[in-house]
């Protein structure tokens, strides 16, 4: 008796299932030969793959660093910078409350004038600012070097003495980043205070220039009068707590009243300080394109 396919898929239903899973069988083990017999003559490439550790720490977002030893000499500066910080901070403590004042020197340094200069500071033990010239520190490099070592705070009086209030942006870029080499040259760092020459700012120059600008609020015009006894008259007579005093330290007349100067203010219950600190102590936070001509009480 002859049955149709039809009726053997009603009669016998389990047949189609065993039939598939043959077909099934058969295709896997078809392909795994072929598999098989392609890896027998080809190259395999193998790519590099991290080791779990490494993964996992990237996928979370952790950035590996090499690890680098810490060396004795290392150590050593950190405890050293820690002393200075802590040293700093005992100075801020025993300065609150106190008149304060700086002097600031421009134009130099000069081996003739600012070599004495530096001399009279250190036998005084007073820190002053010094905003040089960039054509006058290549003349006497050792100076600027002194006076950092001496712990006088510099700043940038421009390259070439240059109204800043006149000259075009590319100029003034020029002369910003022109002192940054110099400083960089000469002692391995850069400073972060400019003062304008002549004291000209406009709103180009505030806009351009990337360091707060340090005027100041006492001008006694000793490159006008070379006068040292009137120096000393007018420094004294517009003393208050809280003042910028301007000074050139390229004039003999000049550095020959700073120590009278010195002795005049201290005995008035003057401190002085540098710019940077007197803006600290004040809570003053100097920012770029601003000027500052006094931090009073």
């Amino acid at each position: 008796m002859s049955l149709s396919l039809r009726e053997v898929n009603i009669r016998f239903p389990y047949l189609k299932v065993l039939f598939l899973v043959g077909v099934g069988i058969g295709v896997v083990v078809g392909v795994t030969g072929l598999l098989r017999w392609r890896g027998s003559g080809e190259k395999v490439e193998v790519t590099e793959t991290m080791e779990p550790e490494v993964a996992e720490q990237e996928e979370k977002g952790v950035k590996n660093e090499p690890k680098e030893e810490s060396t004795e000499e290392e150590e050593v500066v950190q405890e050293d910078d820690v002393q200075k910080e802590a040293e700093a901070a005992s100075v801020k403590r025993d300065l609150m409350g106190k008149k304060l004042i700086v002097l600031s020197f421009d134009d130099g340094p000069s081996r003739t004038t600012t070599t004495r200069l530096l001399g009279i500071l250190q036998e005084k033990n007073v820190v002053a600012n010094f905003f040089v010239v960039g054509k006058m520190v290549e003349a006497a490099p050792e100076l600027l070097t002194q006076e950092v070592a001496q712990g006088h705070e510099v700043g940038s009086h421009t390259v070439t003495h240059a109204n800043l209030a006149k000259a075009t942006p590319e100029n003034m870029a020029w002369e910003e980043n022109r002192m940054k080499e110099i400083f960089r040259e000469t002692v391995g760092k850069e400073f972060g205070l400019l003062r304008p020459p002549y004291g000209a700012v406009n709103d180009q120059v505030r806009r351009s220039m990337g360091q707060p600008m340090v005027l100041w609020s006492i001008d006694p015009e000793d490159w006008k009068v070379k006068n040292t006894a009137e120096v000393i008259r007018r420094v004294r007579a517009a003393a208050f707590d809280g003042a910028i005093i301007l000074l050139h330290d390229v004039y003999a007349t000049t550095v020959d009243a700073v120590p009278q100067i010195i002795d005049d203010l201290r005995a008035d219950g003057y401190e002085f300080v540098t710019v940077s600190e007197l803006a600290s102590l004040r809570g003053v936070k100097m920012e770029k394109g601003w000027t500052y001509g006094s931090f009073r009480p």
